[in-house]
């Protein structure tokens, strides 16, 4: 979806990507998962580290 809007920057997509991880989605992805969220978690802990650099 973001791709499609058009050509991005980097720095564009990151602030995208770091608005999906927020809080307040990790709660709805939370409940969609359900018993798969625990490794989901996990992996964006990974991707927000590497997305702070």
């Amino acid at each position: 979806m973001i791709l499609i809007e058009g050509k991005l920057n980097t720095e564009t997509l990151r602030k995208e990507i770091i608005k999906l991880l927020s809080e307040e989605n990790m709660k709805v992805y939370k409940e969609q998962l359900g018993d798969e969220y625990s490794k989901f978690a996990e992996d964006v802990k990974i991707v927000k580290k590497n997305l702070s650099r």
